[in-house]
């Protein structure tokens, strides 16, 4: 049976910051609709010390290295009010909800129960698994997942005959409402895929052997595939979270719409596939962060490409502020806010590095 699983600174004068935050809602400077972030603008940002902190982008080469990006800093962040964030534990939904609105009045074919979730085969050929995930597919979800695009960053947004994005979104939020999900903690986004499209991508996986010529989807693609591709961002103080998988190695750590912690796949005959993982438990911190700025990351930065024993030279393209969930030592969890920036070598090799926000030190993944 398949189972998924998935700053503040110190203020000097405080009457700046009234005026800061006066001063923060901007137009959208990302073009890129897909991933719902706001690049911050050095003609809009509330005060002298956050632009000099949160510049709209950054330009610097040194060496072995060149760094020139934008800084994907979502517009509601307030760096002069961000708390320490601290994980009390996952949050469960209501998994008796969850049971009475997939599986309740249908035929179970098989039951199985492994570690903190109950997998069900419904006769239909359906699978839901209800524990510490959610997770529900239908059969001819299964070809939507193996064609994937690399990022959802280039993805268009255009509506379908058979509804729009937004009314689809607003389906799988209710859904989701219903199991007493938090989904006033999430940032929901979505791109849409036609049939045409699903066959392009199709063939380049199987041009890069990633699918064998049994994977292709019998029949071809047609009109009757357009599918909305939706997924969904923990949201903690206005930053995205990224679940404790995502720094655990270095493949894992690339941020893209298939590691968002909300997922789901919508077209014409409805919800084709859902997960959702559980949402994570924060408590409140009187504790405010006092970040560094991003020119005191970027040298930490610099400093570690430069320090490669290697002939290559290394280019920044993304940065990214974001929370990390991780574990300690003694399997607690913990968060931190961090800097996410994907490298790409002389070669096309992309890697991810990433460091503390507030102290600059690199997070070392394997």
């Amino acid at each position: 049976m398949k189972k998924r699983y998935m700053i503040i600174l110190i203020c000097l004068v405080f009457s700046l910051i009234g005026c800061s935050r006066q001063k923060m809602n901007r137009d959208r400077t990302d073009s890129n609709t897909s991933n719902r972030l706001y690049m911050q603008t050095s003609g809009n940002v509330g005060s002298t010390e956050q632009r000099y902190f949160f510049p709209a982008s950054y330009s610097e080469q040194s060496g072995k290295i060149n760094i020139k990006c934008n800084l994907e800093v979502p517009q509601e962040f307030e760096m002069y009010n961000f708390h320490i964030p601290k994980v009390k534990d996952l949050r469960q939904y209501n998994t008796g909800k969850a049971y009475t609105y997939f599986i309740e009045g249908k035929e179970i074919l098989e039951e199985q129960v492994q570690l903190k979730n109950t997998y069900y085969t419904l006769t239909d050929g359906s699978s839901i698994a209800i524990g510490e995930c959610l997770s529900y597919d239908l059969p001819e979800s299964e070809i939507y997942r193996r064609i994937i695009r690399s990022s959802e960053r280039m993805a268009p947004q255009r509506d379908f005959s058979f509804g729009t994005g937004d009314s689809c979104v607003t389906k799988i939020k209710e859904l989701l409402e219903g199991i007493n999900y938090p989904i006033e903690e999430f940032s929901f986004s979505w791109f849409s895929t036609s049939g045409k499209e699903y066959s392009i991508l199709e063939q380049r996986a199987y041009e890069d052997n990633v699918i064998g010529s049994k994977e292709l989807k019998s029949g071809g693609w047609t009109e009757d595939n357009d599918a909305y591709e939706i997924y969904a961002w923990q949201i903690y103080e206005n930053i995205p979270i990224f679940p404790q998988i995502m720094t655990t190695n270095m493949t894992r750590a690339v941020e893209s719409y298939q590691r968002a912690p909300i997922s789901a796949v919508y077209n014409k005959k409805g919800l084709l596939t859902l997960m959702a993982e559980a949402p994570y438990e924060f408590e409140s911190t009187e504790e405010i962060a006092v970040f560094k700025s991003f020119s005191e990351i970027a040298k930490n930065l610099i400093k570690k490409y430069e320090n490669l024993l290697d002939d290559c030279s290394y280019s920044v393209t993304r940065a990214k502020l974001a929370i990390r969930v991780y574990f300690d030592k003694k399997q607690q969890y913990q968060a931190e806010p961090v800097w996410y920036f994907e490298v790409y070598d002389n070669e096309f090799n992309m890697e991810i590095a990433m460091f503390n926000a507030i102290t600059g030190k690199e997070i070392y993944l394997r």
